[in-house]
């Protein structure tokens, strides 16, 4: 399995599924990059790098919410401040899916409120239960199969302290209770329905989600084999087609890019008329300036006039290495990943939805962002 866009596990099961044994964790060597394609130089060399891709870190990671509607953002928990008894109340999900398997979970805490949670498209909603393309809507402890907000479907009971999962695997959206299949969505999704974002709407007054979670954007591989296997490459790029779609929302974005844009001009990368030459960068004395070319990893602040989202996007190839200088650094990741415990870092905050947030040093850093890094001696990340 895939723990992050370079990292490998291999995993020993049983025929009942249980864990027998658990290999470390190594980054495969000596093949041009993996991706996640059939026929790629890594899946030539082995068929065990054929799978399910985007089914990673189990648990998921906590969703960055934006665009809170009658809604209270406590971390990763949603509480309704509306007491009207209608679908009025939301948040989006920061990250853009653009392919693969991934999935989106939170725990019930009261099962006879109404909520709901899953995928929906680009566009940043916010509250509307009909934004939620692909979702579960639970409430008066009963479980519903949404799309486009209305129900095709149903899981059956769901209990107080029940944690629910809208998964994508593969053409199929599968609705899992507290680790159990209970339902697929009628509808199958393809290529042409990326990207996706989170999307949530709440109905009953004080109505929650809590510990919302989500799958990395790069995604891993599971699979099996019933034979040996050797593994060659040296780790995965941001996706499969070397593109990137940086989502903006209207005002200040904190953003950088985890690929080396084939267009690197800023004027020409960020021709949007909302952002109209709004991108600076930090020069060495710390002040901001226009920019004019833009690097992989490197953070910029992006401004967006209007009422609209915008999202750019970004082809190139990933980039591999990152220079920290001593004191604070304005950087941005290749893949969804912490910074190496190689380099000391004193301090993370990242700004996102009008504001500043401050982050462990051991957190995993979500790419399309910029973070402020501060590093008391400087020195060199190789990704």
């Amino acid at each position: 399995q895939w723990l992050d866009g370079k990292n490998l596990q291999i995993t020993v099961t049983n025929a009942s599924g249980s864990t027998v044994a658990l290999g470390t964790v190594f980054t495969p060597t000596g093949l041009p990059p993996i991706t996640h394609e059939a026929g790629s130089p890594a899946s030539l060399v082995s068929g065990a790098l054929i799978g399910n891709f985007g089914l990673q870190y189990p648990l998921g990671i906590p969703v960055t919410w934006q665009s809170p509607i009658n809604v209270e953002v406590d971390g990763t928990t949603l509480v309704k401040t509306s007491a009207n008894n209608n679908f009025d109340a939301g948040a989006t999900g920061t990250q853009l899916f653009t392919q693969g398997n991934h999935f989106v979970s939170a725990t019930i805490n009261d099962a006879t409120q109404m909520r709901a949670i899953g995928f929906g498209d680009a566009t940043d909603s916010g509250a509307a239960i009909t934004d939620i393309l692909w979702g579960l809507r639970v409430g008066s402890d009963f479980g519903a199969i949404v799309e486009n907000g209305l129900i095709v479907g149903n899981i059956g009971a769901v209990a107080d302290g029940a944690v629910i999962k809208v998964e994508i695997r593969g053409s199929q959206v599968i609705y899992v209770v507290d680790g159990v299949d209970r339902g697929v969505s009628p509808t199958a999704i393809g290529a042409g329905d990326f990207p996706l974002r989170v999307e949530s709407s709440l109905q009953a007054f004080a109505a929650t989600l809590i510990d919302v979670r989500r799958s990395l954007v790069n995604g891993s591989r599971t699979t099996s084999s019933d034979s040996a296997v050797s593994f060659a490459g040296q780790g995965a790029v941001a996706n499969s087609a070397n593109v990137y779609y940086l989502p903006l929302q209207p005002g200040w974005n904190l953003v950088s890019l985890p690929l080396e844009p084939a267009v690197s001009t800023a004027s020409e990368l960020f021709a949007n008329s909302a952002i109209s030459g709004a991108v600076f960068s930090v020069a060495e004395d710390g002040s901001y300036v226009p920019a004019e070319d833009i690097a992989g990893g490197e953070g910029y602040w992006v401004f967006v006039g209007g009422e609209s989202p915008v999202v750019v996007t970004v082809d190139g190839a990933p980039f591999a290495l990152s220079s920290f200088v001593d004191g604070w650094n304005l950087k941005g990741v290749p893949y969804e990943t912490a910074v190496p415990a190689s380099l000391q870092v004193d301090a993370i905050h990242s700004f996102e939805a009008g504001r500043y947030y401050e982050h462990a040093a051991e957190s995993i850093l979500t790419i399309g962002l910029g973070y402020w890094i501060f590093t008391p001696e400087g020195g060199q990340v190789v990704w």
